[in-house]
């Protein structure tokens, strides 16, 4: 599912969950926007001095769109900002961050009679968005395994990940291994998700700083809560 699929669908159950809410009587009247907002996720300091990770990116990613509402059978206007941190180690060799973990932050909708659109998204599909952002060129990801992450006070079920990528060594274009592993939890207002991937003949190094970067993932509620 690419970025712009996903939004859509996020916002599309936004509207119908809401429909009931004082807050949204002017958006459904299409007197103003839908605006929705995440809370922010991101890495411990002392986690990332732990693992040698540094911080490559942290910041909102706002969707602004007027999408199609088949319940209402009309446009209506929708912005919707989430929250995204990237994180890398990089190679001695090359300095590059081949080494990344990424953790995404989306406004849970409450719904009523309705499943909120996140929730039925396919895992492979979520964990392709995330590529996306981060690889010019990938393989569809392949599952390969489950293991257990603690994430957010929780121990979850994550799913791992094998895929092919290109990289650049020393100004040569290489074909490497990825692998991945993602995991997903929710707090009171939003779904959080987070994403390792490192190439897979450093997954005995990595794997317990994976691990503990998965444990080390923090989150703030929005400021509008």
């Amino acid at each position: 599912m690419k970025r712009r699929e996903y939004l859509k669908a996020v916002a599309t159950g936004a509207v119908v969950g809401l429909a009931g809410c004082t807050e949204t009587v002017e958006f459904i009247a299409g007197e103003g926007p839908l605006e929705l907002e995440s809370g922010k996720v991101w890495v411990a300091e002392d986690v990332l001095a732990e693992t040698e990770y540094e911080e490559l990116e942290s910041e909102t990613h706002t969707f602004e769109e007027n999408i199609e509402i088949d319940e209402l059978d009309e446009e209506r206007e929708v912005h919707l900002a989430n929250w995204q941190s990237i994180y890398g180690k990089a190679a001695a060799e090359t300095d590059e961050h081949h080494t990344k973990f990424i953790t995404f932050a989306s406004p849970k909708i409450p719904l009523d009679q309705l499943v909120n659109p996140v929730s039925q998204m396919d895992t492979d599909e979520i964990v392709e968005y995330l590529f996306e952002g981060e690889q010019d060129e990938f393989d569809a990801p392949e599952e390969v395994g489950e293991t257990q992450v603690d994430l957010l006070d929780e121990t979850v079920e994550a799913t791992e990940y094998e895929t092919e990528t290109e990289v650049e060594v020393e100004g040569h274009t290489q074909e490497i291994t990825m692998r991945a592993i993602f995991a997903h939890a929710e707090t009171e207002d939003d779904h959080a998700f987070a994403l390792t991937t490192y190439p897979e003949e450093m997954a005995d190094e990595e794997r317990d700083d994976a691990k503990a970067m998965f444990e080390g993932v923090e989150h703030d509620p929005s400021d509008e809560d």
